[in-house]
């Protein structure tokens, strides 16, 4: 399903339950690990994941949720950030724990990951300068991967 919005999609029921606008963007830097994730073979593993943390997911959809209601991309991005770690305790991925300790020496507003595939990488709210996206290049780099730079979002 492809929306022209953020949206809260259910997969598993392949719903959309809320709409979340247009007015949140990042720029980001991320790598894809090598590899691939079957969804349905691991979907039982995840929700039970859930279900034992289900407060803390709770606490992290309403920092969303807040985020995208008050147009706040730091919010959103923090967000992020918590539930990148959540999911690092279910499928890690092998560079995440070096993603996360370089956050602020890339003034990078959160770190994202593909729940359920191979994507990492940092949010910015700004553009990253060209130093910047040259040191990331190399991070990345020294981690084994090469770094993308997208535009995300539509803010």
């Amino acid at each position: 399903m492809f929306l022209d919005e953020f949206a809260l999609h259910l997969s598993g029921r392949h719903r959309v339950v809320r709409r979340l606008g247009t007015d949140i963007g990042f720029h980001t830097a991320h790598v894809t690990e090598p590899g691939t994730v079957d969804t349905a073979a691991v979907t039982d593993l995840l929700l039970a994941h859930y279900r034992r943390h289900g407060e803390e997911y709770e606490r992290c959809l309403a920092e969303l949720l807040k985020g995208f209601a008050s147009g706040d991309p730091a919010v959103v991005a923090r967000a992020a950030t918590t539930s990148a770690v959540l999911s690092q305790r279910v499928l890690p991925k092998s560079t995440f724990d070096s993603v996360l300790a370089h956050r602020e020496r890339f003034g990078a507003d959160g770190v994202f990951v593909a729940h359920t595939g191979s994507l990492i990488g940092y949010l910015f709210r700004r553009r990253p300068g060209a130093g910047v996206k040259s040191d990331l290049s190399a991070f990345f780099h020294s981690l084994g991967h090469q770094c993308s730079f997208t535009q995300g979002g539509y803010g």
